[in-house]
């Protein structure tokens, strides 16, 4: 992250954001999957997504990805 940005201020500040993001993300997670709707799940995973690239973290995009990609196989088509 510091390579690609350059400040470690900014990006401690970013990935603070992140973690904020992340945490209420979880939670909007948790009750779409409960309600098994799918379509929600999608959209908040859409939705975080940007913050996880922008930063380059590998290992939580390779999570995430997994994730979209079972919940986006589980819709019909």
């Amino acid at each position: 992250c510091i390579q690609q940005l350059g400040d470690e201020g900014l990006v401690r500040e970013l990935l603070a954001d992140l973690v904020l993001d992340l945490q209420t993300s979880a939670e909007q997670i948790t009750k779409a999957y409960a309600l098994m709707d799918d379509e929600a799940l999608r959209a908040e995973l859409h939705r975080v997504r940007a913050g996880i690239v922008y930063l380059s973290l590998p290992q939580l995009f390779q999570a995430h990805t997994a994730f979209h990609q079972a919940v986006k196989a589980r819709l019909p088509q």
